[in-house]
């Protein structure tokens, strides 16, 4: 019978299956398989069967286990109806002592997860996603996690009638420990293999563990109480640590000086500037900072420092580049490489704070906290609890997307980050100014604003979250690009909104009159431009020019101007102190003098050190030139004059003129490398 249903099973995959595929793709078959692959013609049938192929191999692999199994099962069934007598598992246990041993070995797990985490960030440089109240979330997580597979082994023993015992259950909680400490240490093996050894190791470890049945019980409920109780100290205890540290530090800070003004800087995660209705864009996008903007000033060609979050973020507190700061994939901004715009605020006697969406890379762990006396990332919530416990958070995850929820769990929306920064203003308590750094995260990917921005510019059930993970716009079809790119345009829409509201909530707390308003983005997004998708992956304007918008109420006159010369995120840090009037300094120069006039542009470096797509990068903007090094097997270089070729459709690096001694190819890559402080070429050479 199992020669049988394996030679079906191989029939099925190697000749039924991609028979299907291809008549299906033919549009030629049933039609419920034409639906499922066909209407993509940009799929040829070899991605349809690639992508069963992997399918495939899993499945072959699970039914040569399941055959070995059963094959096991009756060939040595003797000696397994042995090893499993009655007496040998099912020795009698109340239900109670079953369900507090397996919530006992749940404390532990998740108490072992957040440590072993928490000692691995500690002792590296890469962005930590480990936070304060994990400490207590990560127990209480694998409390829940082992209490409900608990339940269900409950069940199953009701149902077979058969008293509860002590030994199934510490098989479980040995086993599902031992198994999350293989997965945490990282050792290579395959999570099958590495079930597998969990289980021989919890049945050897469970029979000294169940013949002390008496003293194992007694232990564990001796233990519980003060586990509770460890528990609930923490979960009070650390909000109240960081409430009395604010104050603290609130107390401290020296007198602001009289009539400084607000600082409010919003930072439109992966917004581009063409994709706002402000910079030109068709569809109306932008209504409330083309609003803000009639009061303040536009830069028209303002360029993100690195196409992607944390490094570009990591310049807009220090006013350092890239290579300089080196907070970058795999390595935080790290404490003492330079000081930061919130430190340098809070010496000048502003009340700091940061919230933030983009829960990894600008959360607490990438070090961009750094001089904020308060600080809002990650909220507490039911799906921060889930995700606390691996055995929680993948089933969740897989329950979630088969109910059609393509949206993250775990995003929190622009309306509570802006509900967050003013809860902390009407309740910070002091009439000192403000320096808020606010980051939205809802116009990245997945996108998936609320009603009524989900229809703004797509129809009802657009799977626009199905596509866009691949970063090749080859994969998809014209209407696909047009579906992703009009989905991402309805959550920039939606951000938008919200910087509406917050603008209308410090209006009715008498604070806009005071506050400088400054909305950018930390870079943008591709959407089959030079045939990528999404950002990290390229230096080109679709992800490097941003929009900035600076609001100074105390300069009536500034509102309309639009400022046509290139600019970098590098200055803005320099920008807002100067503003202010502060005594300290960061690198870069303010902007202030191009709508003041006498201000002339200069080189912009641009870099991307290994990001999501390992790609090194280095460019630089000059006046009209733009120049693209890129890393790969060989150096590729690319220019363009990016003025009258927005498009960046004509990459004169390929004319022969460029290779001239002294071409502008030649000055700008020794611009590019003087600027990234490795001059490898000289001048004109």
């Amino acid at each position: 019978m199992i020669c049988i249903a394996a030679g079906a099973w191989v029939a099925a995959a190697v000749w039924l299956v991609p028979g299907l595929i291809r008549q299906g793709h033919a549009g030629s078959s049933i039609p419920a398989i034409n639906a499922i692959f066909s209407g993509r013609d940009v799929h040829d049938v070899g991605f349809y069967l690639g992508m069963w192929r992997r399918w495939a191999a899993v499945g072959t692999f699970m039914v040569a286990g399941l055959s070995a199994v059963g094959f096991s099962v009756v060939r040595y069934r003797a000696s397994i109806r042995k090893a499993f007598r009655y007496d040998r598992w099912w020795s009698p246990a109340p239900v109670g002592d079953v369900l507090l041993i397996s919530a006992w070995f749940g404390w532990w797990t998740g108490l072992m997860e957040f440590s072993y985490r928490f000692g691995t960030d500690a002792f590296s440089l890469r962005p930590s996603e480990v936070q304060a109240e994990d400490l207590w979330l990560a127990p209480v997580a694998g409390t829940v996690a082992f209490l409900l597979l608990a339940l269900a082994l409950s069940l199953a023993v009701r149902l077979a009638k058969r008293p509860h015992s002590l030994r199934p259950a510490l098989v479980l909680g040995l086993g599902l420990l031992a198994f999350s400490a293989l997965r945490l240490l990282e050792l290579g093996i395959h999570p099958l293999a590495a079930a597998l050894l969990a289980l021989g190791l919890a049945v050897q470890l469970s029979r000294p563990l169940a013949a002390w049945q008496t003293g194992l019980t007694s232990l564990v409920r001796r233990t519980a109480v003060a586990m509770c109780a460890l528990t609930a100290l923490a979960a009070i205890t650390i909000p109240v640590a960081e409430s009395w540290r604010e104050r603290r530090a609130l107390a401290g800070l020296p007198a602001a000086a009289a009539g400084a003004p607000n600082v409010l800087l919003l930072i439109l995660d992966t917004v581009r500037a063409q994709s706002l209705g402000l910079y030109g864009a068709a569809r109306p996008t932008s209504p409330s900072i083309e609003r803000l903007a009639e009061r303040g000033v536009v830069f028209e060609r303002a360029y993100a420092p690195a196409p992607w979050t944390l490094p570009s973020h990591a310049t807009l507190f220090t006013g350092l580049w890239p290579h300089q700061h080196r907070a970058t994939w795999g390595r935080r901004l790290v404490d003492g490489v330079a000081p930061t715009l919130a430190e340098v605020m809070a010496d000048e006697g502003y009340a700091t704070g940061g919230f933030v969406a983009n829960m990894v890379f600008t959360a607490r762990g990438s070090g961009l906290d750094r001089g904020f006396h308060h600080y809002r990332d990650a909220p507490l919530s039911w799906s921060r609890l889930l995700g606390a416990s691996p055995l929680l958070a993948w089933p969740f995850e897989r329950v979630r997307l088969a109910l059609g929820n393509h949206r993250r769990a775990a995003r929190k929306p622009a309306a509570v980050v802006n509900q967050e920064l003013l809860e902390w203003l009407d309740g910070y308590g002091s009439d000192r100014p403000f320096f808020a750094f606010l980051n939205y995260f809802d116009s990245h990917l997945p996108y998936g604003p609320p009603a009524p921005f989900d229809t703004l510019f797509t129809a009802p059930g657009d799977r626009y979250w199905a596509i866009g993970n691949s970063r090749q716009a080859a994969l998809y079809s014209e209407e696909e690009l047009h579906q992703l790119r009009a989905s991402y345009e309805e959550a920039v829409a939606y951000v938008d909104h919200q910087v509406g509201r917050l603008m209308e909530a410090l209006d009715s707390r008498g604070l806009r009159n005071n506050t400088i308003v400054i909305v950018t983005s930390d870079h943008g997004e591709q959407f089959g431009e030079h045939g990528v998708i999404g950002h990290s992956n390229s230096l080109y304007d679709p992800v490097t020019r941003i929009p900035l918008v600076i609001a100074d109420p105390r300069s009536p006159g500034l509102g309309g101007r639009r400022i046509a010369a290139p600019v970098s995120l590098r200055d803005v840090p320099a920008t807002i102190l100067d503003l202010v009037g502060a005594s300290g300094g960061l690198p870069g120069r303010s902007l202030r003098g191009h709508w003041m006039g006498g201000a002339s542009p200069e080189p912009i470096l641009m870099q991307n050190d290994r990001g999501f797509e390992r790609l090194s990068m280095l460019g630089v903007v000059d006046g009209d030139w733009k120049y693209v090094r890129t890393f790969r097997a060989e150096v590729v270089e690319e220019l363009y004059q990016v003025v009258s070729d927005p498009a960046e459709a004509t990459d004169l690096a390929l004319t022969a003129d460029a290779r001239e001694t002294g071409s502008p190819l030649a000055r700008l890559r020794f611009l590019a490398d003087s600027l990234a402080g490795r001059p490898e070429v000289e001048p004109g050479s």
